[in-house]
This record gives C-alpha cells, sequence and structure tokens, in this order.
C-alpha cells in the first residue's frame, strides 16, 4: 500500500479521528483521554502531527506525534480493526519519516505486545527491554547509511 492516502488532519476529519479513538478498545485502558477538543487543538499546532490515512471514503486510521525538536514522539496510531494488516500503519509512519524535520529519533512507548513489537521492528526501529518498551528509529543513521 502506498502513503496515497495519507495526509496531515483538517479540523473536518475531528469527529472521525475521535469516533476511531473511542472506539478503539485499548484507548479504553488508557490512563489520559483525548477529546474532540483535543485532536482540533492538535490539527492547529504547529508542533503536533496529526496525520490521517483517507482511503477516499473515510478516515481508517491515524497517528498523533509530537515534534520535540530533536527527536518525534509518536504517541497514538490507530487503525481501524477491519483495516488492520492492510498497510495503513506502515504508510502512516513512513510518511511521518519523510516529514524529519531534524530528528535525530523517532520514539513510541507501549504496553509489551509481540504485535506491537513487530510492527515497529519491521519498520526499523529497535527496542528496550523495560516493562513499557520505548523503541526508537535512528534517522541520523539512516541518512548517512
Amino acid at each position: 500500500m502506498s502513503n496515497d492516502g495519507v495526509r496531515r488532519a483538517t479540523v473536518c476529519d475531528v469527529p472521525s479521528i475521535n469516533w476511531l479513538y473511542m472506539s478503539n478498545e485499548n484507548t479504553r485502558r488508557e490512563p489520559i483521554k483525548y477529546d474532540e477538543s483535543d485532536f482540533t487543538d492538535y490539527v492547529k499546532d504547529g508542533r503536533s502531527m496529526l496525520l490521517v490515512y483517507d482511503d477516499g471514503r473515510e478516515i481508517v486510521g491515524f497517528l498523533l506525534a509530537y515534534d520535540l525538536v530533536n527527536w518525534c514522539y509518536i504517541d497514538v496510531l490507530i487503525i481501524r480493526p477491519d483495516r488492520v494488516r492492510k498497510g495503513i500503519g506502515s504508510a502512516l509512519v513512513r510518511y511521518l519519516s519523510m516529514m524529519n524535520d531534524g530528528w535525530d529519533c523517532i520514539e513510541v512507548c507501549y504496553y509489551v505486545d509481540q504485535r506491537i513489537e513487530g510492527f515497529f521492528t519491521g519498520l526499523g526501529f529497535d527496542t528496550n527491554d523495560a516493562v513499557t518498551r520505548w523503541v526508537t528509529r535512528d534517522v541520523i543513521k539512516e541518512m548517512k547509511g
């Protein structure tokens, strides 16, 4: 699947993003919850990157990341359950990587889960051995290499 369906979110996308977020079973366990006003703020904030995958009919996935000057942190990546394993998550992460604004790395933190770990390591991220995994993709090494 190409990056053709990936783009920056607009305010018009926020209800779909919020629906995906609220209907995802994993977000119900999260200590921090987002709502429509948060997603609207992220669309307008120049340091946050809210990306969507639009299949031409609807938003089927989104990624929320923060540009932290010399590194990027992926906070949320959600794909509609019936569209998982179709390349949408990979397309969102690849698009984010192409937006590199001088980051040394892109990082993600998640609770240990082999499926999630396999997804990110398959995209070139390295893992640590903590209870909550931080995975890092060394952008500088990739640029040299």
